[in-house]
């Protein structure tokens, strides 16, 4: 071959190496992006069902009361009897509602953690609760159905859109505006800084240059070698997915029992309740607690707790479909969610539960090596249709009452919601 064409090759080489280079480093962009949207998305849901939660406790006692002060004066906007009352030492009280409440955590949140969240809606009572455009977007898809989170990013923050729901207790201030129970009022916005994610994405973004740019020049100037080149790639690819695979286990995976965190399994139940309200499927979900755990740990120590943690966790997992979800609720508590099982059905996968975890030969006193301990766990089912709950909390609330009625009858059970609430 004549110098000519090996230019030729030479340069037909460079066009195609730095087209699959840019070409790979796109795609890979693209992918660490959709990743950070994913975290972002967890994020603003977390801060979301915060909120949430402080607003039914606020609803659930008609509104709380606090001494009047700068920060905190009467909320015009609340048109109820006795919104301003004296007590009996003489300070002045003003009513405190969901949504003052609300304004309340946003301002301290602005304060201490430069997050920017507020109540907004398309027909406010208060008028810095106006939607602007994006809001106004998010708030009409809210309307017409969708139900999800809305994440958008928007300069040098992410923004976190969620519906608010008008429940019974907010009629007392806004039956006025024509709204009925399960109404879409209004949403939770949020604006939030992401410094950490957007460090992390940009050191991905950092390290993804500069192997394609070696990559580049490798195969440019040894096209004759592609194998190697082409196996690098392979390995820098698996990196990447390395290093996507540790971010999302920071982020959704406790660390002791390698399960779903708190959070993770809240969010997966809503996402699977919502999925089998829409196409009328059952749903079950199982409530498990280890009974006497705490004299485990007071008696054996806390290794020995996390062992035995750990190796029902295992268990639990052995035993569940490959749809099925499984989350450390609380501290012995497990929630698991059944899709398209009834009742029947996760009876009997939580009576097959129940008696591996109760087989597990546990060695939990290492002064005795022949002796084997027993450790069992009680359990509590309900069933979406059933139970007629109307959001996946409700359904959990019911599982929580039939695992208090599994240890009440003597642990080491299996107790469904309908028995437990006769």
């Amino acid at each position: 071959m004549n110098f000519s064409r090996w230019i030729f090759v030479l340069a037909i080489i460079w066009v195609l190496s730095g087209g699959i280079v840019l070409s790979s480093w796109y795609i890979n962009y693209q992918a660490m992006q959709s990743s950070a949207l994913e975290m972002v998305n967890i994020k603003g849901h977390s801060l979301f069902q915060l909120v949430q939660a402080s607003r039914l406790w606020n609803s659930r006692h008609g509104g709380v009361y606090a001494p009047v002060t700068e920060q905190t004066p009467p909320n015009p906007y609340l048109n109820v009897p006795d919104r301003d009352i004296v007590d009996s030492s003489g300070r002045k009280l003003t009513m405190v509602n969901p949504a003052y409440m609300t304004r309340q955590i946003t301002d301290l949140l602005r304060e201490t953690e430069g997050i920017d969240a507020h109540l907004t809606s398309l027909k406010p009572l208060n008028p810095i609760n106006k939607a602007d455009l994006w809001e106004q977007t998010g708030l009409k898809r809210f309307e017409e159905g969708q139900l999800d989170g809305i994440v958008a990013k928007e300069g040098d923050s992410y923004r976190y859109l969620a519906p608010l729901l008008v429940k019974a207790s907010c009629l007392k201030c806004h039956a006025s505006q024509g709204y009925a129970i399960g109404d879409v009022r209004g949403g939770l916005s949020i604006r939030f800084p992401v410094e950490d994610v957007e460090q992390l994405v940009a050191k991905l973004v950092n390290l993804t240059k500069r192997d394609h740019l070696l990559a580049f020049f490798t195969l440019s100037i040894l096209g004759v070698v592609m194998f190697m080149a082409y196996n690098a790639f392979q390995q820098f690819i698996r990196k990447i997915q390395a290093r996507r695979a540790e971010l999302e286990q920071e982020v959704l995976i406790d660390g002791l029992t390698q399960a779903f965190n708190h959070t993770a399994i809240l969010y997966e139940a809503e996402r699977e309740f919502k999925r089998c309200l829409r196409l009328n499927t059952p749903l079950t979900v199982l409530m498990l607690d280890i009974d006497y755990f705490k004299r485990i740990n007071d008696t054996y120590g806390h290794q020995k707790g996390d062992e035995v943690l750990r190796q029902i966790a295992l268990t639990i997992k052995s035993l569940l479909r490959d749809i099925d979800l499984i989350g450390r609720y609380g501290g012995e508590e497990f929630l698991v969610v059944l899709p398209d099982s009834t009742l029947g059905d996760a009876y009997s996968v939580a009576e097959r539960i129940r008696e591996a975890v109760a087989a597990i030969p546990f060695q939990l006193d290492p002064r005795e090596i022949e002796s084997r301990q027993q450790v069992t766990i009680s359990i509590g089912l309900a069933e979406r249709i059933n139970s007629s709950s109307p959001d996946v909390r409700s359904l959990i609330k019911d599982a929580d009452q039939a695992l208090y009625q599994a240890k009440k009858q003597g642990r080491n059970r299996v107790e469904n919601y309908l028995v437990a609430s006769w």
